[in-house]
């Protein structure tokens, strides 16, 4: 019981973070559209959109582009010993920046 209250509390405290994480994240830029926080292996942990905003890509699509994203992470981290660790990749497409990074 005490261990599935701590679990709760622990997991309560994660979410927070998160939030308040992507919050900053959305007020840094008027124009950022969205902040999605994923594991090293692309599943979604937290995502929120600007209100108002439209989606350019389907949840499908979307699901993609974080795969993509996570698979090239990952091919860079190869490098890491000899170049140093990622900071961050920003692609600019036609209509969107996309910055990726891990965070600390």
């Amino acid at each position: 019981m005490i261990y599935e209250i701590k679990t709760k509390l622990i997991i309560y405290h994660l979410i927070a973070a998160m939030m308040l994480t992507i919050e900053d994240i959305m007020s840094l830029d008027r124009n950022i559209r969205m902040v999605t926080i994923s594991d090293t292996d692309g599943k979604i942990i937290f995502s929120d959109h600007r209100p108002g905003v439209t989606n350019l890509l389907t949840p499908d699509e979307s699901k993609k582009s974080l795969e993509m994203a996570v698979n090239a992470w990952k091919s860079r981290s190869q490098l890491a010993p000899k170049i140093g660790k990622g900071k961050y990749v920003l692609p600019e497409y036609e209509k969107i920046k996309r910055i990726t990074m891990p965070l600390p």
